[in-house]
């Protein structure tokens, strides 16, 4: 991941969840199998910085603006199905290190 942020709203309030907390205690919930990591890519996590200050009343993460700056300097060669896997690429990686790190700071790690 090459880009950087250039603007991060945060609220309050987490965002409300996509299913009910009971549905967690179904023994009968079907859980997909995640089988997409960044470290199969050879990305590695060195930092893990959640993008707000302790004690900051705002610690959940609403939106992250981005720049694609440096996408334009990737060879025209490549091809334009090249340039847009690039850019869905650096939304899944910024997604992911942003959400990671808010995840590990609300108490959950990379091992829970």
């Amino acid at each position: 991941y090459l880009g950087s942020p250039i603007l991060q709203l945060r609220h309050e309030q987490p965002l409300p969840p996509l299913v009910d907390h009971s549905e967690g205690e179904n023994p009968e919930l079907e859980i997909p199998l995640f089988t997409l990591d960044p470290r199969t890519d050879g990305v590695t996590i060195q930092s893990l910085v959640t993008g707000f200050w302790p004690g900051d009343p705002c610690e959940f993460g609403l939106v992250s603006f981005h720049s694609r700056g440096h996408l334009v300097e990737r060879p025209t060669s490549f091809g334009e199905t090249d340039h847009l896997e690039a850019l869905d690429v650096q939304a899944i990686l910024a997604s992911y290190s942003w959400l990671l790190a808010q995840a590990c700071y609300q108490g959950t790690d990379r091992f829970t």
